[in-house]
Protein backbone atom coordinates (compact mmCIF):
# COMPACT_ATOMS: atom_id res chain seq x y z
CA UNK A 1 0.00 0.00 0.00
CA UNK A 2 1.12 3.12 -0.96
CA UNK A 3 1.07 6.41 1.54
CA UNK A 4 -1.01 9.10 0.54
CA UNK A 5 0.63 12.47 -1.21
CA UNK A 6 -2.19 14.21 0.60
CA UNK A 7 -1.79 13.59 4.23
CA UNK A 8 -0.81 16.11 6.60
CA UNK A 9 2.83 16.32 7.19
CA UNK A 10 3.51 15.79 11.00
CA UNK A 11 2.50 12.12 11.48
CA UNK A 12 4.31 11.13 14.66
CA UNK A 13 4.91 7.56 13.56
CA UNK A 14 7.79 5.90 14.68
CA UNK A 15 9.88 4.11 12.40
CA UNK A 16 12.11 0.84 12.84
CA UNK A 17 15.80 3.26 12.15
CA UNK A 18 14.23 5.80 14.71
CA UNK A 19 13.44 2.91 17.59
CA UNK A 20 16.58 1.12 16.78
CA UNK A 21 18.76 4.62 17.50
CA UNK A 22 16.84 4.96 20.26
CA UNK A 23 16.96 1.25 21.64
CA UNK A 24 20.80 1.90 21.13
CA UNK A 25 20.89 5.37 23.09
CA UNK A 26 18.87 3.33 26.03
CA UNK A 27 21.06 0.11 25.99
CA UNK A 28 23.79 3.19 26.61
CA UNK A 29 21.92 4.84 29.49
CA UNK A 30 21.57 0.97 31.14
CA UNK A 31 25.09 0.48 30.89
CA UNK A 32 25.75 3.85 32.41
CA UNK A 33 23.50 3.09 35.14
CA UNK A 34 24.94 -0.93 35.80
CA UNK A 35 28.51 0.79 35.85
CA UNK A 36 27.33 3.91 38.87
CA UNK A 37 25.42 1.16 41.06
CA UNK A 38 27.86 -1.29 40.48
CA UNK A 39 30.58 1.35 42.82
CA UNK A 40 28.80 0.86 45.59
CA UNK A 41 27.76 -3.17 44.77
CA UNK A 42 31.90 -3.04 45.48
CA UNK A 43 31.86 -0.92 48.66
CA UNK A 44 29.42 -3.33 49.71
CA UNK A 45 31.45 -6.27 49.26
CA UNK A 46 34.22 -5.01 50.56
CA UNK A 47 32.76 -3.98 54.05
CA UNK A 48 30.94 -7.22 54.16
CA UNK A 49 34.24 -9.19 53.16
CA UNK A 50 35.98 -7.10 56.13
CA UNK A 51 33.04 -7.94 58.89
CA UNK A 52 32.94 -11.65 58.17
CA UNK A 53 36.23 -12.63 56.80
CA UNK A 54 37.98 -10.86 59.62
CA UNK A 55 36.55 -12.73 62.54
CA UNK A 56 38.73 -15.41 64.60
CA UNK A 57 39.88 -18.78 63.72
CA UNK A 58 38.80 -17.87 59.64
CA UNK A 59 41.67 -19.41 57.79
CA UNK A 60 43.76 -18.06 55.31
CA UNK A 61 42.81 -20.33 52.80
CA UNK A 62 39.10 -19.82 53.26
CA UNK A 63 39.42 -16.14 52.80
CA UNK A 64 41.06 -16.69 49.39
CA UNK A 65 38.84 -19.17 48.36
CA UNK A 66 35.56 -17.35 49.63
CA UNK A 67 37.37 -14.00 48.30
CA UNK A 68 38.43 -15.30 44.56
CA UNK A 69 34.29 -16.86 44.11
CA UNK A 70 33.00 -13.99 45.25
CA UNK A 71 35.08 -12.21 42.63
CA UNK A 72 34.61 -14.43 39.49
CA UNK A 73 30.47 -14.45 40.75
CA UNK A 74 30.63 -10.46 40.44
CA UNK A 75 32.61 -10.31 37.69
CA UNK A 76 29.55 -13.13 35.74
CA UNK A 77 26.94 -11.10 37.48
CA UNK A 78 28.15 -7.81 36.08
CA UNK A 79 29.02 -9.41 32.52
CA UNK A 80 25.53 -11.13 32.26
CA UNK A 81 23.66 -7.75 33.16
CA UNK A 82 25.79 -5.89 30.67
CA UNK A 83 24.86 -8.29 27.95
CA UNK A 84 21.32 -9.83 29.06
CA UNK A 85 20.05 -6.93 31.08
CA UNK A 86 18.32 -4.11 28.85
CA UNK A 87 17.03 -7.57 26.57
CA UNK A 88 15.51 -8.85 29.97
CA UNK A 89 13.91 -5.88 30.55
CA UNK A 90 12.74 -5.45 27.05
CA UNK A 91 11.15 -8.60 27.19
CA UNK A 92 9.52 -7.77 30.23
CA UNK A 93 8.24 -4.48 28.76
CA UNK A 94 6.47 -7.26 26.09
CA UNK A 95 5.06 -9.42 28.31
CA UNK A 96 3.73 -5.63 30.67
CA UNK A 97 2.41 -4.67 27.21
CA UNK A 98 0.31 -8.11 26.16
CA UNK A 99 -1.24 -7.76 29.84
CA UNK A 100 -1.83 -4.47 30.57
CA UNK A 101 -1.97 -2.63 26.67
CA UNK A 102 -2.83 -5.34 24.12
CA UNK A 103 -3.86 -2.71 21.23
CA UNK A 104 -0.93 -0.87 21.90
CA UNK A 105 1.26 -0.05 19.65
CA UNK A 106 4.64 -1.99 20.07
CA UNK A 107 7.05 0.13 18.53
CA UNK A 108 5.61 3.29 20.66
CA UNK A 109 5.67 0.86 23.62
CA UNK A 110 9.28 0.30 23.33
CA UNK A 111 10.13 4.01 22.56
CA UNK A 112 8.71 4.89 26.13
CA UNK A 113 10.76 1.94 27.45
CA UNK A 114 14.24 3.43 25.49
CA UNK A 115 13.40 6.69 26.24
CA UNK A 116 12.76 6.22 30.18
CA UNK A 117 16.32 4.75 30.37
CA UNK A 118 18.18 8.59 29.70
CA UNK A 119 15.98 9.34 33.63
CA UNK A 120 16.86 5.99 35.20
CA UNK A 121 20.46 6.61 34.58
CA UNK A 122 20.27 10.38 36.27
CA UNK A 123 18.23 8.71 39.23
CA UNK A 124 21.11 5.87 39.48
CA UNK A 125 23.50 8.83 40.90
CA UNK A 126 21.29 9.66 43.73
CA UNK A 127 20.13 5.98 44.19
CA UNK A 128 23.70 5.34 44.82
CA UNK A 129 24.61 7.47 47.37
CA UNK A 130 21.65 6.42 49.41
CA UNK A 131 23.19 2.91 48.75
CA UNK A 132 26.50 4.05 50.11
CA UNK A 133 25.00 5.55 53.03
CA UNK A 134 22.94 2.48 54.07
CA UNK A 135 26.28 -0.13 53.29
CA UNK A 136 28.71 3.33 55.71
CA UNK A 137 25.80 3.80 58.47
CA UNK A 138 25.06 -0.62 58.28
CA UNK A 139 28.34 -1.81 59.21
CA UNK A 140 29.11 0.53 61.70
CA UNK A 141 25.62 0.01 63.73
CA UNK A 142 24.04 -2.76 62.83
CA UNK A 143 21.59 -3.22 65.40
CA UNK A 144 19.44 0.19 64.26
CA UNK A 145 18.85 -2.18 60.74
CA UNK A 146 15.09 -1.59 60.93
CA UNK A 147 15.59 1.79 61.75
CA UNK A 148 17.95 2.52 58.70
CA UNK A 149 16.17 0.08 56.62
CA UNK A 150 13.09 2.59 56.91
CA UNK A 151 15.27 6.29 56.93
CA UNK A 152 17.10 5.15 53.78
CA UNK A 153 14.51 2.55 52.18
CA UNK A 154 11.70 4.80 51.84
CA UNK A 155 13.36 7.37 49.71
CA UNK A 156 15.18 5.00 48.16
CA UNK A 157 11.61 3.47 46.88
CA UNK A 158 10.53 6.95 46.11
CA UNK A 159 13.01 7.28 43.67
CA UNK A 160 12.41 4.28 41.68
CA UNK A 161 9.24 5.48 41.76
CA UNK A 162 10.54 8.78 39.75
CA UNK A 163 11.30 6.31 37.31
CA UNK A 164 8.55 3.75 36.84
CA UNK A 165 5.41 5.63 37.34
CA UNK A 166 6.37 8.52 34.80
CA UNK A 167 7.16 5.28 32.37
CA UNK A 168 3.96 3.84 33.26
CA UNK A 169 2.08 6.70 32.43
CA UNK A 170 3.86 7.45 29.20
CA UNK A 171 2.83 3.26 28.52
CA UNK A 172 -0.39 4.13 29.44
CA UNK A 173 -0.62 7.26 26.47
CA UNK A 174 0.98 5.20 23.88
CA UNK A 175 -0.92 5.67 20.52
CA UNK A 176 -3.28 2.27 19.61
CA UNK A 177 -1.68 0.03 17.58
CA UNK A 178 -2.73 0.71 13.71
CA UNK A 179 -3.01 -1.89 10.77
CA UNK A 180 -1.14 -0.52 7.93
Amino acid sequence: MTSNPYEAPGDDSLDQNDLSKRRHQGLMWFRGLLVVLLLPAIYNYIRFDHAILHGPGVSAGLIKTYRAVNMVLIAIGSLSLWIWGYPVIEWLSMKLKRLFGPNKDPLAWQDCLHRSARQAFRLSFPAAALWFVWVHIFYRSPENFILLSWLIGIPAHLLAACWYIPLFRSWAECPRQTDH
